[in-house]
């Protein structure tokens, strides 16, 4: 009997082989496509494998109809396989070599992420892959920490040097990734990154024209450095994380999930403002209200109109933190007798901090397309809208009646696609604070906007700071007293003893001020301590005459609205206001701590709670 040869893998036919191929990962693959001449060629002429492959392993594209004309499926996957060696190297050199490539694999993964149907979805695939591959230490250090801050951080107090591409690569990731981190390595671990951060933030001299006093390199190109982003993004992460301890952890401890949120399109509104606006005219028309039903139908047809062309989903309830040093901190720190070089850094900043928590809600207004700033076929969405202190106490401008101020600006696309917000808070009719920031991870991100607020003259003395938001919610409710005229011209909230959140204890000096009367920063701080238990209360009916005194025009900082520390009554209020973002009708409290719980936690990072190591003495 003639023996029958076994039958030979290469013989497979094509179906077969691409079944069997398609069921690896994209590094089997290329091993496979290096075993022979013959595998190589049936890789390499198999025109769907790149494709099946693609969408086993990676999140099925926006459009996925149009993908195939707007993804090249070869060339992502093989980058993937690229970023996939190198998280899983163990080469620290190799990694840090790589970060510049890297970098663009990953954001490259990230904006073909699929954006979320329903609130808090879990993360998509290449999310995952992402979360997993940065719980490794030796990946977070070599990747996230490598930045020009951590090289002077693990330097100081010798000279830093590090490569610019690197540099920029490494903080850009490190913003995306968007948690805390907790270096172990010796050059890192007792380290406060916050205090390094802080001094970047704060000096004066990083805030230029040409920079438009945001998070952009001086040179009028609006194209965005990164370094200046990682630095903000530590210094309000640290803010908010020490106002979380002081609630009692009842204030949520916000961006503590790495990756979350910066996928773009990834905000959705637990509240469909279609749906909620079909409920009002419903009611409207069941209680017989033919005008206010009319009314509504052609106030809202605009607001319609609007909201469906709005690229960059600007209409809706936001929140924001803002974060400033008392006035005088911040010149002590930028024009003392010892300033450096103009090529040096000043010295690590441990210095008091005071934030603002506000709500703003905002509707889009005009519609154009961009210019010659703006990258091409791209819109600019204008909007205003009103902000509202969080932190309301002791106020001497309560018996006016206004608890609210007109916010306008613009949101556009920048050359290298990011997405700028610029926005004016405006005082009796003039323009008083500007801020420019950029969204994390494109359009209509839920991460939010970060960047810096400042003084709409550039006033090269100050102040500026850190500032960010992020939406909560597609919902801008109806008949809002504070968007009506009385409350949006109105003027800032004050509080006689601000909350600075480095060392939890309300601030006890008097500064100088640099405008009589009423300081940059508002309401005067604590009086100094006296026996006389009648002081407090007599400083405090002074400023209040001081402020009432001073004409409408006077510069008012509206940032100096914060919450005293020692007061548990006023700490419980911010908590309170939360219940009051929104009208009520579907969106409590509990929704609105999850939307700033940005929908989760890490399965490691986020059982403890973030505490940054501190320098040795």
């Amino acid at each position: 009997m003639e023996r029958t040869e076994p039958p030979n893998f290469l013989d497979l036919p094509r179906e077969l082989l691409h079944n069997i191929i398609v069921g690896c990962s994209p590094v089997e693959v290329a091993a496979f496509r290096a075993t022979c001449r013959h595998l190589k060629a049936t890789v390499d002429n198999d025109k769907l494998l790149y494709k099946d492959l693609y969408l086993r392993l990676y999140d099925v594209p926006a459009n996925y109809k149009d993908a195939d004309q707007e993804i090249s499926w070869e060339a992502s996957i093989k980058g993937f396989t690229r970023l996939e060696k190198l998280l899983n190297s163990h080469s620290f050199e190799r990694k840090t070599k790589s970060i510049p490539e890297l970098s663009q694999q990953v954001v490259h993964l990230v904006r073909l992420s699929q954006a979320p149907t329903v609130p808090f979805q879990a993360l998509s695939p290449n999310m995952t892959i992402l979360n997993r591959a940065f719980k490794d230490d030796l990946n977070r250090e070599a990747f996230l920490a490598q930045s020009s801050l951590f090289a002077w951080a693990s330097s100081h107090p010798k000279p830093h040097f590090v490569d610019k591409q690197t540099s920029q690569a490494s903080a850009k990731l490190h913003v995306l990734y968007g948690a805390p981190l907790r270096p172990t390595s010796e050059r890192l671990k007792d380290k406060r990154m916050d205090m390094y951060a802080r001094s970047r933030v704060y000096d004066l001299r990083r805030y230029t024209t040409d920079s438009f006093w945001g998070p952009f390199f001086a040179d009028r190109s609006a194209k965005v450095d990164w370094e200046k982003l990682q630095s903000i993004m530590l210094v309000v992460q640290y803010n908010l994380s020490q106002f979380h301890q002081r609630t009692s952890k009842r204030f949520p401890l916000l961006w503590h999930t790495p990756w979350a949120g910066i996928a773009p399109r990834s905000f959705v509104s637990p509240v469909d403002w279609r749906a909620r606006k079909l409920e009002r005219k419903a009611q409207a028309r069941e209680r017989g209200d033919v005008e206010q039903e009319e009314e509504a139908a052609q106030s809202e047809a605009r607001e319609t109109e609007l909201r469906e062309k709005d690229p960059y989903n600007v209409t809706g309830t936001w929140m924001r933190v803002v974060c400033f040093l008392d006035y005088s901190d911040l010149y002590s720190f930028n024009f003392s007798d010892d300033n450096p070089p103009e090529d040096a850094s000043r010295p690590a900043l441990d210095q008091e901090e005071a934030i603002r928590l506000i709500t703003m809600k905002l509707r889009v207004t005009k519609i154009e397309p961009g210019g010659k700033q703006q990258l091409p076929g791209s819109l600019i969405t204008h909007f205003d809208g009103t902000s509202r202190s969080m932190h309301v106490g002791w106020d001497p401008n309560a018996n006016s009646g206004i608890r609210a101020w007109l916010i306008k600006g613009t949101v556009s696309t920048t050359l290298e696609g990011e997405i700028r917000w610029t926005s004016f808070s405006v005082f009796h009719g003039e323009e008083r604070w500007r801020s420019e920031g950029v969204q994390i991870g494109g359009v209509n991100s839920a991460r939010g906007v970060w960047g810096s607020w400042f003084d709409k003259d550039f006033d090269p003395e100050g102040p500026a700071g850190p500032t960010a938001f992020w939406k909560l919610t597609d919902e801008l409710p109806p008949n809002d007293p504070e968007n009506s005229e009385e409350y949006s011209w109105g003027t800032a909230h004050y509080h006689s003893q601000p909350l600075f959140v480095n060392n939890g204890m309300p601030n006890n000096r008097n500064p100088q001020r640099r405008h009589a009367g009423v300081g940059v920063f508002g309401a005067a701080a604590t009086p100094d301590d006296d026996d006389d238990d009648d002081e407090p209360a007599r400083a405090e009916n002074e400023l209040a005459a001081e402020h009432s005194a001073q004409p409408r025009n006077e510069t008012q900082h509206p940032y100096n609205q914060t919450i005293a520390s020692d007061d548990a009554e006023e700490r419980d209020q911010v908590l309170l206001e939360l219940q009051e973002i929104v009208d009520g009708e579907g969106v409590g409290a509990e929704t609105i701590l999850e939307i700033l719980n940005a929908g989760g936690s890490s399965d490691e990072e986020d059982d403890h709670d973030y505490e940054p190591p501190r320098v040795d003495d």
